[in-house]
């Protein structure tokens, strides 16, 4: 397949696939031929004894303590020497569609029962989805802010001083906006383990048309545009950045062949060489966050915050990221892409998804890139609304441009 490059699909810039392959656009335009099959799917049968996960970690850049370049991390197989504790905790499993859903299996995973930790504690909230209190959050890294239930967004951040719910349209919708000092309080909690949000992720700071320097919630009220029946809320850069991430992917790789499970996963094909159809796909989640050094870091960067000074975001031109994909998993490239396969020691390796805004920080993978906004609907996301980018970033939605 040939796709002349164009404005905005520059030559350079794309998105490579890392969720299912069932939700691959590609791999469903050409008939569900592995031939069609997303990268990651193409190198683990072209090297089977590749253990079938990648992991990443996000870079933090703090705006007002200098201009250091601090990357983030892709591998395929391997984990990085620093972060070898993350296959020590808690399998948190992947949430599988119902048969015939396949084309829309995200990278869904399970909260605990009330699993956001406020200010105030436990959120007490009911899913729409298991009709409980364990709700089903889409991990993306596409969404610079994570999507919450608006009574949980409410509950974080209502209590700070000079709080009110705004509609900022440049940010994609509502967010609630407080003084500069606040530091948020948030907590996730995902297979027994707690994992703390630094604040310089919970709170961002956005430069208006104006010069005005406002401070915001960057765990959004979910605005439209992220609604999905098979999901609850986002968790995006705001938390990913405080956890290394493994995403191991069981039984959802495709093995080459016409064969296909019957877990949940409806017509996904079953694993090759290096996996059966028994295992289940999983993620883990290894905290990168002291709570105490946070607080201090986020005290040390707000003291340097002066009113009308321009954030990383405007000093650079740099486009503010507002979504990513909604039905795989995709990393958006653009200039450099770095993949590293630890197990060969050897560097290597169209329109998808919606909500993000600028801010005190700056998620980085080992890339450059752009991505443009979408919003997420049942059958991913529907293109509306201006353009936004975030200066590296990437995103877990689909294996093909479809979405995450």
């Amino acid at each position: 397949m040939e796709v002349a490059s164009d404005d905005p699909d520059q030559a350079g810039r794309g998105l490579i696939g890392l969720g299912p392959n069932s939700a691959s656009l590609v791999y469903a335009a050409l008939g569900n031929q592995s031939s069609a099959d997303s990268p990651f799917d193409r190198i683990f049968r072209e090297y089977p004894s590749t253990p079938q996960f990648f992991t990443f970690q996000l870079g933090r850049h703090i705006l007002t303590v200098g201009d250091q370049k601090n990357t983030g991390e892709l591998t395929l197989g391997s984990v990085l020497p620093q972060y070898q504790n993350v296959t020590n905790q808690p399998k948190v499993e992947i949430f599988l569609l119902p048969d015939g859903f396949a084309f829309y299996q995200h990278w869904l995973i399970s909260l605990d029962p009330n699993g956001i930790i406020g200010p105030n504690g436990p959120i007490k909230l009911k899913s729409n989805i298991t009709h409980n209190e364990t709700l089903v959050s889409l991990v993306d890294t596409g969404f610079t802010l994570a999507q919450l239930p608006h009574d949980a967004a409410s509950e974080i951040y209502s209590g700070l001083k000079g709080a009110k719910l705004e509609n900022i349209t440049a940010l994609g919708g509502e967010v609630w906006t407080f003084d500069c000092d606040q530091a948020p309080n948030v907590t996730i909690s995902l297979g027994g383990q707690l994992y703390p949000v630094h604040p310089l992720d919970s709170s961002r700071v956005f430069i208006e048309d104006n010069n005005k320097t406002i401070c915001f919630g960057a765990f959004q009220p979910k605005i439209p545009g992220a609604n999905d029946p098979t999901y609850d809320m986002i968790l995006g850069e705001a938390f990913l950045t405080n956890a290394y991430v493994l995403v191991h992917y069981g039984n959802l790789v495709d093995s080459g062949n016409s064969s296909s499970t019957t877990n949940g996963s409806s017509s996904t094909s079953t694993s090759n060489s290096n996996s059966n159809s028994t295992d289940l796909p999983y993620m883990q989640f290894l905290s990168l966050t002291d709570a105490k050094t946070a607080h201090a870091e986020f005290v040390e960067a707000r003291k340097k915050l002066a009113p009308g000074v321009k954030g990383f975001y405007e000093r650079h031109k740099v486009p503010i990221l507002v979504g990513s994909s909604i039905a795989g998993g995709v990393i958006v490239l653009s200039i450099i892409v770095s993949l590293v396969m630890r197990r060969s020691r050897q560097r290597a390796y169209r329109h998808l998804s919606a909500p993000a805004p600028t801010g005190d920080t700056q998620m980085q993978m080992p890339m450059q890139m752009q991505m443009q906004e979408q919003h997420a609907g049942t059958a991913g996301f529907n293109n509306t609304g201006a353009r936004y980018a975030h200066h590296p970033s990437s995103s877990l939605s689909s294996a093909s441009p479809r979405g995450s």
